[in-house]
């Protein structure tokens, strides 16, 4: 995607790469809530608990269950890291 509003998502496993592409927004289940990240998010760092992860690429939106883990957000990046999804 070109699209200048994206941002690269890499979802990560102990097994390995799970999804690494270009969306234009996430929603993340945390203990302190859920919590939204655009483009240019400020970076912070958080806990995941087990829950759903959402993320738009378009018109598509895609829903992932993840286990507890860790997520990394930079302005042009989030890192999710967990113990397992589907």
């Amino acid at each position: 995607m070109s699209n200048t509003k994206s941002f690269t998502l890499e979802i990560l496993t102990p097994d390995g790469m799970f999804f690494q592409g270009e969306v234009e927004s996430l929603e993340a289940p945390s203990f302190s809530g859920s919590f939204g990240v655009l483009k240019s998010h400020a970076p912070m760092l958080a806990i995941l608990k087990k829950g759903k992860v959402r993320y738009k690429r378009g018109q598509d939106i895609t829903e992932i269950k993840v286990e507890e883990g860790f997520v990394e957000v930079l302005p042009d990046k989030v890192r999710i890291l967990v113990e397992g999804c589907e």
